[in-house]
């Protein structure tokens, strides 16, 4: 609660909506969804089809991700 406070959230509302059918329904698609995209830690970027594992891998990802676009910048 006290880190909630802290970014300016109200516990009690957030608390609740975590705790309702669709908030546990939607952690069931995202964990499912990336289970099927292979993702076995965080973070983990998904540029495509590869994954960059690892807070370290970020601006890799980002690269790959300019690559991929053809030097876009405006993804």
């Amino acid at each position: 609660e006290r880190c909630l406070r802290h970014v300016g959230a109200e516990p009690e509302r957030v608390l609740s909506e975590a705790h309702t059918s669709e908030a546990k329904s939607a952690l069931r698609a995202q964990t499912d969804r990336a289970v099927e995209l292979g993702i076995f830690g965080a973070p983990t970027f998904v540029v495509g089809s590869e994954l960059f594992w690892g807070h370290d891998r970020l601006q890799e990802a980002l690269d790959w991700c300019v690559h991929r676009a053809g030097g876009r910048r405006d993804l």
